[in-house]
């Protein structure tokens, strides 16, 4: 039977976290899914494991850690629901009918080709701090507009994601998010915030956080580069206004030898970059200024 959702994990020496998660995957009340793992040459025994204890579960074995987004679009091309849930391991489900009510949100509407999720701390049950930015004209039941999503936990509508080409490879991990949303809401889908559709972020035994500052910087710069008419690019310091904001502002990416080298190769990178370019419509760069202008309004009231 073909399920109308297909969840794609993305693995790399996670056995621990990634058996926790597949343990509330199954405990859903809602039953017409399938689960994909795409394991990175895992080297501490987590496809040994997933077959042991999860036998349904479809495993597909890269033989090098190719990154997220090159592993993601993997998953994707396999994936036979016509919505695709993707989730980081480190993540738990705690509402058994959260797949019912991630369906039926893409039933109601069309043109939804993002969902993005609610990220909340699995102890506290507080939200997590970098929910995208949202215009706040929306509702529990319709969402609400925004830019992108927290990779943490989010689906896409398998048609839209095939039709922008899924994620661009050459980003490897980070800043993919805002590239991948913004690309489907150029393609005339929406991206929308659920607030009460929450996944839980638990503590990860091993933490990655040493490569953020090179790939956030790097791929920031390149996906402004890529999608930004000249005009807004030159308003912008060329990108670099935006990351002298995450460095020194917002303190989102630490300034650092990685976060450097991050700037160089992404100006060596620029060449292709630049023969990629597809720079957003009007309508999406107006769209793009009204969310960021209104979110703004609406943290400072």
């Amino acid at each position: 039977m073909q399920p109308n959702i297909s969840i794609v994990i993305v693995n790399w020496n996670r056995k621990d976290e990634l058996l926790r998660l597949l343990g509330s995957l199954y405990r859903q009340n809602f039953r017409s899914f399938e689960v994909i793992v795409v394991d990175n040459a895992s080297s501490d025994g987590s496809v040994q494991a997933i077959r042991k204890n999860f036998p349904k579960v479809r495993i597909l074995e890269i033989e090098k850690n190719i990154g997220v987004c090159a592993s993601f679009n993997r998953g994707a091309e396999e994936a036979k629901g016509g919505v695709i849930f993707g989730m980081d391991t480190d993540c738990v489900i705690k509402d058994r009918n959260l797949f019912k009510k991630i369906e039926e949100k893409f039933d109601a509407i069309p043109r939804l080709g993002v969902l993005a999720c609610a990220i909340r701390d699995f102890d506290t049950d507080q939200p997590y701090p970098n929910d995208p930015a949202t215009i706040p004209s929306g509702s529990l039941e319709s969402g609400y507009d925004c830019l992108g999503f927290n990779g943490t936990a989010y689906a896409v509508r398998k048609r839209a994601f095939g039709e922008v080409g899924g994620y661009d490879e050459d980003y490897f991990i980070y800043a993919n998010e805002m590239e991948l949303s913004m690309k489907i809401i150029d393609a005339g889908y929406l991206c929308r915030f659920f607030p009460d559709i929450a996944v839980y972020h638990a503590p990860a035994q091993k933490t990655r956080s040493k490569r953020y500052d090179y790939y956030a910087t790097r791929n920031t710069l390149w996906w402004q580069w890529q999608y930004f008419p000249l005009m807004d690019l030159a308003k912008r310091g060329f990108g670099f206004g935006v990351i002298f904001m995450k460095i020194f502002v917002y303190k989102d990416v630490r300034l650092n030898s990685r976060s450097l080298r991050g700037i160089l190769d992404a100006v060596l990178g620029l060449p292709t970059v630049w023969r990629k370019r597809k720079p957003w419509s009007e309508e999406t760069m107006s769209h793009f200024y009204e969310t960021v202008r209104e979110n703004k309004k609406s943290k400072s009231s």
